[in-house]
């Protein structure tokens, strides 16, 4: 599954990214995104699978990037990072960050 994460914090969308490949090998993050005008560009250019998206960012928020994705007519299913989500990610990147690099 082809994946892109769409997150204005580096840490955030970096354990996402993280995680994703260690749920599933075929699961890939093909594009990040730091806000949602950028976020609009990658999964238009990329046309993953999935869409994992936050909801507040700056230029433009998860929520109207994803209206105007539906407007263009871009298909792909979403998941939307959650607080709860991210405090998830955050005590396993506390773990795992310090034993792997990010890659950019």
């Amino acid at each position: 599954m082809r994946i892109v994460v769409v997150e204005d914090e580096y840490m955030i969308r970096c354990g996402v990214a993280k995680l994703v490949s260690k749920i599933n090998p075929e699961y890939e993050v093909v594009g990040e995104a730091e806000n949602g005008v950028d976020g609009i560009e990658v999964i238009t250019r990329l046309k993953p699978d999935l869409v994992i998206v936050d909801i507040k960012m700056p230029q433009m928020d998860g929520i109207e990037m994803l209206v105007q994705l539906k407007r263009e007519g871009v298909k792909h299913k979403t998941l939307q990072s959650l607080t709860l989500l991210k405090k998830s990610i955050m005590r396993f990147m506390k773990i795992s960050i310090k034993k792997i690099p990010c890659k950019r």
